[in-house]
C-alpha cells in the first residue's frame, strides 16, 4: 500500500491532476472489484459456523428459516380458508334464530314476523307430527348411533366471546377406517329453530364439517351418500357447557 502511495506522489508531480485522478479511480475500481468478488465467493461457498457448540452450515440454517416462514404462511392461509368456510356456513342459514324457550313463550308475537321473513317453519318446532320428542324432533329418527358403518359423527361446542348464551358448534363426520376415507355428500338434519335445518356438505380430505351458531343443545341426524345414518344428541355430552346442554 505504501508503494502505491509513493507511486501516486511521483505521478502527481509529473502528470496533471486530471490524469492522476483518472489513474486513482482505475486502481480503486480494480481493488473494489477484487473485494466484491471475494465477498461474492464467500457467500456462494458453504461457510461453516458454530452454533451452540455444533458446527453447521449457513445454507442449512437459511433453509430452516425459509421453511419456518413457509409454514407460518401456510398456517395463515389455512386459517383464512377455514374462517371463510365458517362465515359461509353462517351466511347460508346455519344459525339458530332464538333459544327454544323464547320461541315458545313468545309464539304469538313472533309468528307474523317470521311469516313475513318466510321462516315460519321455525315456530312449528314443537308441532312436528309423529315425533316422540316434539321439543327435539330429530331424536330417534336416525338410528340413535353416532358411530355406524365405519363412520363417526362428533361435535365441538365452544362459547362465543362476549356472549354468554350463544355457542359455536362444529359438527364433524369422518370415517373410522383410515383405508376408506369419507367421500361424497353428507346431509345434516338440524333442529327446526335453524333458518335452514337441512344442510348438505361435501366431504373434503375425508371429512365433512358444518359450522353452526346455537343457543342450546339438540339432536343431529346425518345421512351420508352411501345411505349410512348417524345420530348425536348434543345434550348428552357432559364435556359441553352446562348452559348449552340445558337450554
Amino acid at each position: 500500500m505504501k508503494d502505491i502511495i509513493a507511486s501516486l506522489r511521483e505521478l502527481s508531480s509529473i502528470l496533471n491532476w486530471q490524469v492522476t485522478t483518472l489513474i486513482i479511480l482505475v486502481m480503486v475500481r480494480r481493488h473494489l472489484g477484487l473485494l466484491f468478488s471475494g465477498v461474492y465467493g464467500l457467500l456462494n461457498r458453504t461457510t461453516k459456523v458454530v452454533v451452540d457448540g455444533k458446527s453447521v452450515t449457513v445454507e442449512a440454517e437459511a433453509a430452516k428459516i425459509i421453511e419456518k416462514q413457509n409454514q407460518v404462511i401456510e398456517k395463515e392461509q389455512k386459517e383464512k380458508h377455514d374462517l371463510k368456510k365458517e362465515l359461509n356456513d353462517y351466511a347460508l342459514g346455519a344459525t339458530q334464530t332464538l333459544p327454544k324457550k323464547i320461541l315458545t313463550d313468545n309464539f304469538e308475537h313472533l309468528q307474523p314476523v317470521f311469516k313475513t321473513m318466510g321462516i315460519e317453519h321455525i315456530l312449528d318446532a314443537d308441532k312436528v307430527s309423529g315425533s316422540e320428542h316434539p321439543d327435539d324432533p330429530e331424536k330417534g329418527h336416525w338410528g340413535g348411533l353416532s358411530i355406524n358403518n365405519e363412520k363417526r359423527l362428533s361435535a365441538t361446542v365452544v362459547p362465543i366471546e362476549n356472549n354468554s348464551t350463544l355457542f359455536k358448534v362444529t359438527l364433524i363426520v369422518a370415517s373410522t377406517n383410515s383405508a376408506k376415507p369419507l367421500i361424497g355428500k353428507v346431509t345434516f338434519h338440524l333442529h327446526p329453530t335453524f333458518i335452514k335445518p337441512v344442510r348438505t356438505m361435501l366431504a373434503e380430505n375425508g371429512i365433512a364439517q358444518l359450522h353452526l351458531m346455537a343457543y342450546g343443545a339438540f339432536t343431529v341426524g346425518v345421512l351420508t351418500e352411501d345411505g349410512t345414518k348417524l345420530e348425536l344428541d348434543l345434550a348428552e355430552d357432559s364435556s359441553f357447557p352446562k348452559v348449552f346442554r340445558e337450554n
